[in-house]
């Protein structure tokens, strides 16, 4: 930072350096100071005579856009007109302050004319926090808030009987049955041989790219016995899949055994071939 005097107060004020030779004041008050009494850039500047004379035949046999107009341009409806005396005038309203009691001038024409209580800001914060310590909460506000456990440490056996299988988020945790099965050397390659089978190809919508997903038939929660069978399995996107198939399994399983089918990768609709894994 640089120090520079200002050429108007002649205080001492701080600059980057890069503003050393453009910066001569330290506000924008000192600025409007120093212009005043003083002429503009044009002030005094007289024309010269052949200036003028361009001037001269440069408007000569322009009309004017107001000529011959008076009295056919009428005013603006909503337009003052002499004499005309506000809805509002002298309709004011006296009031005090409930923090200073200090005398206020309210308007009736202000939609807030019910609402202006305080006179400034600082008393309307001080009129809030007046609130806020009058009021008195419920067991059950103040349990909603989070003030009554707020710093509030558990015990252990609390904590047990929230924790582990107890929990109603528990999913089964780390062991998992289900987690291990679809993690395992033999779901990966069931899913590879599904994708290569149906060439990454949506059967639904013809997608063909790496956001695809191999799902099954019969679904793997209620055939646990199919879970790990080729033809049980089919390649879907995941647009398809979240917006068609999800929650509606059953209603899809005619199409995608037909879908076989017709491939001749199964003899019956309803009946697939258990081709096992090739481990």
């Amino acid at each position: 930072m640089i120090n520079k005097i200002c050429l108007n107060c002649k205080k001492a004020f701080e600059i980057y350096p890069y503003r050393e030779r453009t910066a001569k004041y330290c506000s924008k008050k000192c600025l409007g100071e120093s212009k005043i009494g003083k002429p503009s850039h044009r002030k005094g500047i007289k024309l010269s005579e052949e200036h003028k004379e361009k001037l001269i035949e440069s408007h000569k046999g322009l009309i004017p856009w107001n000529k011959d107009t008076k009295g056919l341009v009428k005013p603006n409806s909503g337009s003052f007109k002499k004499g005309y005396i506000p809805h509002n005038k002298g309709l004011k309203k006296k009031s005090f302050c409930i923090i200073c009691n200090k005398e206020m001038i309210i308007y009736r024409g202000d939609k807030w004319v019910n609402k202006h209580k305080t006179c400034s800001k600082e008393c309307k914060i001080e009129a809030i926090k007046r609130a806020r310590a009058k009021q008195i909460f419920t067991i059950e506000s103040q349990i909603k808030k989070g003030l009554v456990l707020r710093g509030r440490k558990l015990s252990k056996e609390h904590i047990a009987k929230i924790s582990g299988p107890n929990n109603y988020h528990w999913k089964g945790g780390p062991d998992n049955p289900i987690k291990l099965l679809r993690g395992s050397f033999n779901y990966k390659q069931w899913r590879l041989q599904v994708y290569k089978r149906d060439h990454w190809t949506c059967q639904i919508c013809g997608y063909k790219g790496t956001k695809i997903v191999a799902n099954h038939i019969k679904t793997f929660k209620d055939y646990p016995e199919l879970r790990f069978i080729i033809t049980n399995g089919i390649t879907i996107c995941d647009f398809c899949d979240n917006k068609l198939v999800k929650r509606h399994e059953r209603k899809w399983e005619s199409y995608f055994n037909f879908n076989l089918m017709t491939k001749g990768f199964i003899e019956d609709e309803f009946i697939p071939i258990k081709m096992e894994v090739n481990s």
